[in-house]
C-alpha cells in the first residue's frame, strides 16, 4: 500500500472548525466554510502556493447563513455555495468571485428545499445540486441559467459526481439509493 505525506500545513484563524471546502480544479486555491456561530458561516480562500487565507465575503456576514455545500467553477474563478438560513420558497445558490468577493449575477433560485450539495463538471460548463426533497438541478456556469432538473430520489439528496468523462451523473441519497 502506498503511503503519502502531507506536503502542505495550513495555518490561520479557522474560527470554531470547518462545515465545507472545495479545491479548485488547478489544485491552486481551496476554499472553506469557517462556522462562527451554528447558523453562521464565512468563506475563505486559502491560496495553496503560499498558504495565505483572506475572506472572500467581506463585510457581507450577515448575509452567508449555513453552508452546506461548496464548489469551484471548471476554470475556478468562481465558488458556488448555498444559503439554507432563508424561511422563504426559494434557496438560493450564490455565486461568489473569487477575485473579488462579490456575487457574480443573480442568485440562482430553483431549489424549494434547503441545498445540500453541489459538484462541479471538471472539464465543462455545468454544475450540479441537490436539495432536501430529492431533486437534482443542473445549471450552466456562463449562462448562469438553470439547464435541468431531476426528480432523482424520495428524500434528500445527500451527494452528487461527475464521472471523469462527464457522461454521468450520479445522486445519492437517504432513501438508500444511487442514482
Amino acid at each position: 500500500m502506498k503511503t503519502y505525506e502531507l506536503n502542505l500545513l495550513i495555518k490561520g484563524n479557522l474560527n470554531r472548525y470547518i462545515r465545507q471546502l472545495a479545491l479548485s480544479t488547478d489544485s491552486k486555491f481551496l476554499c472553506t466554510a469557517n462556522v462562527i456561530s451554528p447558523d453562521r458561516n464565512i468563506l475563505k480562500i486559502w491560496d495553496l502556493n503560499n498558504s495565505s487565507e483572506r475572506e472572500l465575503i467581506e463585510n457581507k456576514l450577515s448575509e452567508l447563513g449555513r453552508v452546506n455545500a461548496l464548489a469551484f467553477s471548471y476554470d475556478g474563478s468562481v465558488v458556488a455555495t448555498d444559503e439554507n438560513n432563508r424561511l422563504s420558497s426559494s434557496v438560493p445558490i450564490k455565486l461568489i468571485d473569487i477575485k473579488s468577493g462579490g456575487i457574480r449575477g443573480e442568485e440562482l433560485s430553483w431549489h424549494t428545499s434547503n441545498v445540500k450539495c453541489i459538484e462541479s463538471s471538471r472539464f465543462d460548463n455545468i454544475f450540479a445540486s441537490g436539495d432536501g426533497q430529492g431533486f437534482v438541478k443542473i445549471w450552466n456556469w456562463k449562462s448562469l441559467k438553470r439547464i435541468g432538473s431531476l426528480p432523482s430520489h424520495s428524500s434528500t439528496v445527500n451527494a452528487i459526481a461527475f464521472s471523469p468523462h462527464q457522461k454521468i451523473l450520479v445522486s445519492g441519497g437517504e432513501d438508500g439509493k444511487i442514482k
